[in-house]
């Protein structure tokens, strides 16, 4: 049996560590099941899909999804520069407001999720499942809009004009009134960051070019074109500094952060798989003589490679690997981080299946369930970004983003 050189993945644990700055991480949002639903089904296709109903009760409980995203999206946004500006206490009850929201969402797309495996079956129940979920979504965007004591500012919506811009290949309308009475301060902070983040997106460049020397292209595939949609989300925040919409550009800075967030983070986890791999092949060589093992043995002596992808193929083959949870949630995790991020670049283009994916895999990570739950998850997310990739295209796509190429693509009934 031949064993990996060390040297092979000792330098992958180093080499994209001195490009980092910071890491981000991975949120499990909160859900709520349905009263009384006590199904548990989890296959992917569960039935064959159904014609839309005339009475456009589909379109609408998806249009109902998208928007609830958005809205939760558009004020999580918010929330830290609020808490920073007025103190935590102050803002407590939009917090509330904001985990009452994410239930119900998460609910909603539970909903969804079962219905697209087909649970109920029966047309009177999948018709009340569809109602449920409109009026989930419509309570939700209501408390966000009604109930939430920070006032809805322009900067996250500013930041979706860019994301449209990004998505639709549109420049945003210049219609919003500027900023009144910006302090300096806040003026002055938005600019610093900004100018941070430009020095962030340079190494952020550096760091996507190390990692496709190192591996093979579907290891940065997922965040290939975030430090390009970064780049943009500064330049829209340039030029609403100079026209005096501070808020906005602080929007479109919180993005560019996100983007490159998210590929500091992608370079940890690669480095991070690639150091666990040996063990874990070996380990799994030794109780198995799979043919994937067989693949990932090539794969790895061959050169160029992904590790996470690598690592997930032994954790399936051998779920009783030694610390076989962590593996299964390093790649889970990785692949639900990147698809998160994508799909908030791209909101304006990406419809109800790439979030309801998204949703159902947090839901299973958050759970705390077994090893082949949290390879489901992993599944799903990836099918998610694999969704949101395929919205992107028919919509248009980020300057320099390079969209489409030889990844996975989960189909969605």
């Amino acid at each position: 049996m031949t064993l990996i050189a060390e040297g092979s993945w000792a330098t992958d644990l180093i080499l994209p560590i001195a490009l980092l700055i910071g890491v981000g991480a991975v949120a499990a949002y909160a859900y709520t099941r349905r009263r009384g639903r006590t199904a548990t089904r989890t296959t992917p296709h569960g039935g064959a899909p159904r014609a839309p109903r005339p009475d456009g009760l589909d379109a609408r409980a998806d249009a109902a999804l998208v928007a609830a995203d958005d809205a939760v999206r558009t004020r999580e946004e918010e929330l830290p520069s609020a808490t920073l500006q007025s103190g935590e206490e102050a803002v407590k009850a939009f917090a509330e407001t904001m985990a009452y929201a994410r239930g119900e969402l998460a609910a909603a797309f539970l909903l969804r999720q079962r219905l697209d495996e087909g649970v109920p079956e029966d047309e009177v129940s999948r018709r009340q499942a569809l109602e449920e979920i409109v009026a989930r979504c419509e309570e939700a965007v209501r408390r966000l809009g009604a109930d939430a004591p920070v006032p809805a500012a322009p900067a996250a919506q500013a930041a979706h004009a860019a994301g449209d811009a990004a998505a639709r290949q549109t420049v945003p309308a210049d219609t919003a009134p500027a900023d009144t009475a910006a302090p300096d301060t806040a003026f002055d902070s938005v600019e610093a960051t900004r100018l941070e983040l430009a020095g962030r997106v340079t190494t952020a460049h550096a760091t996507l070019a190390a990692l496709r020397e190192r591996y093979g292209e579907s290891a940065t595939w997922p965040v290939a074109y975030a430090p390009d949609a970064a780049g943009e989300r500064l330049r829209f925040a340039a030029g609403a500094l100079e026209r005096g919409r501070v808020g906005e550009a602080e929007g479109a800075v919180g993005q560019a952060a996100r983007l490159v967030e998210a590929v500091e983070r992608r370079a940890l986890e690669l480095a991070e798989a690639a150091g666990r791999l040996p063990g874990a092949l070996v380990e799994a060589e030794q109780s198995r003589g799979e043919p994937a093992l067989a693949d990932v043995r090539r794969a790895v002596e061959a050169g160029r490679y992904d590790p996470l992808d690598a690592l997930r193929r032994v954790t399936e083959a051998d779920p009783e690997l030694r610390g076989a949870p962590d593996l299964a949630l390093l790649c889970a995790r990785s692949a639900a981080g990147a698809a998160d991020v994508h799909i908030a670049a791209h909101r304006a283009a990406v419809g109800r299946r790439a979030r309801t994916r998204l949703a159902e895999a947090r839901r299973l990570l958050a759970g705390g369930g077994s090893v082949r739950e949290v390879l489901r998850a992993g599944e799903l997310a990836r099918e998610a970004q694999g969704l949101a990739e395929q919205d992107v295209r028919v919509h248009g796509h980020t300057e320099g983003g390079g969209y489409g190429g030889p990844r996975h693509r989960g189909e969605a009934p």
